[in-house]
């Protein structure tokens, strides 16, 4: 009679099979890896290099014509390195996992297949999670890794030789409270302006406000601004109307010129790191700005901690067993090796309203 360990030795068991499976199960959905925010990067290494060139813009004086001109000033370059953290689950399929167990809606018993494939799949939207989760960490300015974690949180203020997060990054007050400040045309604006301090020049094409519950509501119930929010809403239902689509709900997003405000909450657990704290995702009261059409937000994938891997770009997520000595159990094995991080941190806008 075949041992457990033999029922995973046919292919659809080897470490390439399995991270096939586990890369083709849908993520989980999730606001900022469904709008391909940050892009995606294979590395080789465990190591991110960032070079950073700092060339300055100056007004050029005349000279006379025939005679030198003024020096050019050629840009400083500065490479900051980042660690890429390793994220890893663990399983276990047993005996009992798959033997007098009957196969889900079928009378015959659950192949290993199916078992290990459940397993995925759980696995995966708990990856996806953590990921989703450090990305809008990132779009925050400071990485905060979950509770008991093997790497320090990460300010990219100070990795991009900044004071810190508090001392450097800009903020814009809506000041949603008061019902007689014109926020479409006096407070909103100001997002615009400040985006295009901190981006310095670097062309852009919108920009997305991520916002906290508490502070989106607001937005869109101010007095000056409900109109304009329920114009936009019935503008929606009339161009829908008898279709599905994909994409925001409705009540989401707000649209002020090349500006979008979208609702967002997410959370999982109650770990106090992170914006929101107690596990969420943002600040309730308080938002991020960030530029689109620009190459600033990036994820690294590095390779697996597996001899499989060595010398092969990364892929989002790898999958193996590992047969146990006992003979009684064989251990499943999901992992990413995940580094997101913004270029720019001055480009994260702080987002709140005067209390």
């Amino acid at each position: 009679m075949p041992s457990l360990a033999d029922v995973f030795t046919p292919d659809a068991f080897n470490v390439y099979s399995l991270t096939a499976a586990v890369n083709k199960i849908p993520h989980a959905p999730r606001l900022i890896g469904d709008m391909g925010i940050f892009r995606e990067i294979p590395i080789a290494t465990t190591l991110v290099a960032v070079e950073e060139s700092q060339g300055k813009l100056t007004l050029v004086p005349t000279t006379p014509r025939s005679g030198p001109g003024i020096p050019s000033q050629d840009a400083n370059r500065i490479v900051t390195s980042f660690n890429v953290p390793h994220i890893q689950l663990d399983d276990t399929v047993t005996a009992d996992d798959v033997i007098n167990v009957r196969a889900f809606g079928g009378e015959g018993p659950a192949p290993a297949t199916e078992v290990v494939a459940r397993k995925l799949e759980i696995m995966r939207r708990s990856v996806d999670t953590t990921i989703e989760n450090l990305r809008m960490h990132a779009l925050h300015g400071k990485v905060f890794y979950p509770d008991n974690s093997h790497d320090a949180d990460l300010d990219l203020f100070t990795a991009f030789g900044l004071t810190d997060q508090a001392t450097d990054r800009l903020a814009v007050d809506l000041d949603v409270h008061t019902a007689a400040t014109d926020v479409l045309s006096e407070t909103i604006p100001l997002i615009k302006d400040q985006m295009e301090v901190a981006l310095g020049g670097e062309p852009y094409n919108g920009i997305l406000c991520i916002m906290g519950r508490t502070i989106f509501r607001m937005l869109v119930g101010h007095a000056l601004v409900r109109d304009a929010y329920k114009q936009q809403l019935q503008q929606w239902i009339l161009a829908n109307i008898g279709q599905t689509t994909d994409g925001f709900h409705p009540r989401m997003v707000f649209q002020v010129g090349d500006i979008s405000f979208v609702e967002y909450y997410g959370k999982v657990g109650t770990s106090a790191a992170g914006p929101g704290g107690a596990g969420e995702y943002v600040l309730a009261t308080e938002g991020t700005a960030i530029p689109l059409g620009t190459d600033l937000f990036h994820t690294y994938y590095a390779p697996a901690d597996t001899m499989e891997a060595v010398g092969t770009l990364g892929l989002p997520l790898y999958a193996r067993t590992v047969p146990q000595v006992d003979g009684k159990s064989v251990g499943l094995e999901v992992q990413s090796n995940p580094l997101s991080i913004c270029l720019r941190p001055k480009v994260l806008l702080r987002i709140h309203g005067t209390a």
